[in-house]
């Protein structure tokens, strides 16, 4: 089987009853003529927080947030480098991804894709750094820039 690449469709695209694509010149509104709006982002990761009843279960009422993280082709190329190091699967390599601030993922592109990206973990760009995740919140390391 041969795929044509050119056929992918990804972001957000409009079609009219028999499948058509409706060009979009303005993508804030849906083109006069569609009758069904498409979304494909095949590096789109969410989130679903939700409220836990008193009863102790939940449901898609008690739902209190949704959180979309769409990943980026080169942020795509460093899982695919994440996995091929053999540290990481493809599955926790997408969840690491699109859980980490900006200070982790510098320093996983350095680890990984060093010649393309990225910063050493506390180098001074490290330490400029203002973001904060999971992953490095307790790496303060007396830091007066990580709060």
């Amino acid at each position: 089987m041969k795929i044509d690449k050119s056929k992918l469709r990804v972001g957000l695209w409009y079609t009219d009853e028999e499948g058509n694509i409706i060009p979009n010149p303005h993508d804030a509104v849906c083109p006069e003529g569609s009758v069904y709006a498409h979304s494909c982002f095949p590096l789109q990761i969410r989130e679903e927080i939700y409220r836990i009843r008193e009863d102790g279960g939940y449901g898609s009422k008690d739902k209190v947030l949704t959180a979309n993280v769409i990943l980026s082709r080169s942020t795509g190329k460093l899982a695919v480098a994440m996995v091929n190091s053999g540290d990481y699967d493809l599955y926790d390599a997408l969840a690491v991804l699109a859980q980490c601030c900006e200070r982790c993922c510098n320093v996983l592109w350095n680890k990984y894709l060093p010649k393309e990206d990225g910063y050493p973990e506390y180098s001074e760009e490290w330490k400029k750094c203002n973001t904060v995740c999971d992953f490095c919140k307790e790496e303060n390391n007396g830091d007066s820039n990580f709060d």
